[in-house]
């Protein structure tokens, strides 16, 4: 649990956000046969997509259109 191991540093991927870095951090602390994740657009990225992708994650997202 987080209160057992206390706040740790977040790992920043490259092409990610901190955001992405923390979805995808928390994505591979499940298992990964067939999972599919499920984001709210807050967390929709294409960089983040590919890279779950890579990890054999499966990502479904809502999206806002362009303004």
């Amino acid at each position: 649990s987080s209160r057992a191991k206390g706040l740790q540093a977040l790992f920043k991927h490259s092409n990610l956000t901190l955001t992405g870095s923390l979805i995808k951090s928390l994505a591979l602390s499940l298992p990964r046969n067939g999972l599919t994740i499920y984001l709210d657009n807050y967390f929709t990225s294409i960089p983040l997509f590919e890279e779950l992708r890579t990890c054999s994650f499966s990502t479904v997202s809502t999206t806002r259109p362009y303004s």
